[in-house]
Formats: structure tokens, sequence, C-alpha cells
């Protein structure tokens, strides 16, 4: 049986599968249930004040976020009432999945990667946490459309408050400074983007510095 399990992940319809369910329902499930992100130890929501990646300090924003939420959720229970569930899905939810694609796609690749390392506590540091990112291209329109963040990703992650469009600038700087430190990755995205879900299923237990496999 555990022959036939392994089998079936490596089937490549499986592979498109999951990769619909993360791309539709990734952002949201994460919102919700913290899932794909780091385990706190207890349950975990951005929708909730007690939550461990909330401050005592954050209280009152995550209320008034809530109530946003619940006000555009009122809303569309209204539009739909006044117009049509068909109406709503084409001109809202529609959007919003296709919003969640790419927010989900872009995160996807900038992170995971075979030639991403992870580092365990005592060989971690932020210089090293902040080059584990890939830069890619996703065209000149997409990459103008998107504020330069595919390909300038490095940048962000060292310098997270500087201004988008300082970003092209740095990238070019840090190129130079960081040499065979820096990763850029020119795979066309589709490719590239089934490559990390088919060979980036998991890291060893053992190990201070780790890779995806598969």
């Amino acid at each position: 049986e555990d022959d036939h399990a392994h089998l079936d992940e490596e089937a490549p319809i499986v592979t498109l599968f999951w990769m619909v369910i993360q791309f539709l329902f990734g952002w949201p499930a994460y919102l919700i249930m913290n899932a794909s992100g780091q385990n706190y130890g207890r349950w975990t929501s951005h929708f909730h004040t007690w939550s461990p990646i909330f401050e005592a300090r954050n209280f009152t924003d995550v209320v008034l976020s809530d109530l946003g939420v619940l006000i555009t959720l009122a809303g569309l229970g209204n539009a739909t009432v006044q117009t049509s569930f068909l109406s709503v899905f084409k001109f809202y939810v529609v959007p919003y999945l296709f919003v969640n694609f790419w927010l989900v796609l872009i995160t996807f690749l900038q992170h995971t990667d075979p030639k991403m390392p992870h580092y365990r506590e005592g060989t971690w540091n932020f210089q090293r946490g902040a080059l584990c990112t890939v830069d890619r291209s996703f065209g000149k329109f997409l990459d103008h459309m998107f504020h330069g963040i595919c390909h300038t990703h490095v940048a962000h992650h060292l310098f997270s408050q500087m201004p988008f469009y300082h970003a092209e600038e740095a990238t070019a700087a840090l190129k130079k400074k960081l040499g065979q430190y820096y990763v850029y990755d020119d795979t066309p995205i589709a490719v590239a983007c089934w490559r990390s879900f088919r060979e980036c299923k998991f890291v060893e237990d053992e190990g201070d510095v780790v890779f995806f496999k598969k």
C-alpha cells in the first residue's frame, strides 16, 4: 500500500490537482488556519486576536479588519439577493480567485525551489534567511504590473522598507556585491512551478542546512 501511495503522489494528475487547490484556495486557507505557515503549537488564524502571530497592540487592528470582512460578506450577500448568485460569482468571486492565483504563484516561486537551502537554529541568521529567495522575471509587462516584486525580491527581503521604485537600482548593486550568493532563475514560469511542485516535497529532519527533496 505504501508503494502504491507513493506512486499516486508521483502521478502528474495528482500534482496538477494539488496545484489547482493551492492556487485557488491557498491564500484564504493561510488566512483562516495558517495553512503552510509556521507551526506555533496551537490554532493560528489571522482573524483571531489571540493568535500567536499578533501582539496585544494589534488587538484593535484585528477587530477592525474582521469587521471589514464581515461588512464585505454582508454586502456580497445583499448583492446576491438584489441581483443573482451568478452575477456576484462572475464579478467578485472569479476576480478574487484570480488575485489569489497570482498571489500564491508569485509567493510560491519566490520561496520554493530545489536550490533554496533551509537553515536550522544555530546556522540561521538574518542575512542567510533573507537570501533564501529567488528572483524571476514574469516578462516585461507583468514585471511592470507587479511593480518588480518578482525579479527584485532578494532586494525586498534585505530592505523590506525600501520603496519599490528603488528596487531595480538596489538589485543591480546587489548582483555585483553578492556574486554567487545572488540567485536568479530564468526557467520559464510554468516549468519552474511544475518543477517545484514535483521536487519540493519535504526537508530532512536532521541536518543544519537542508534542501527540498521529493
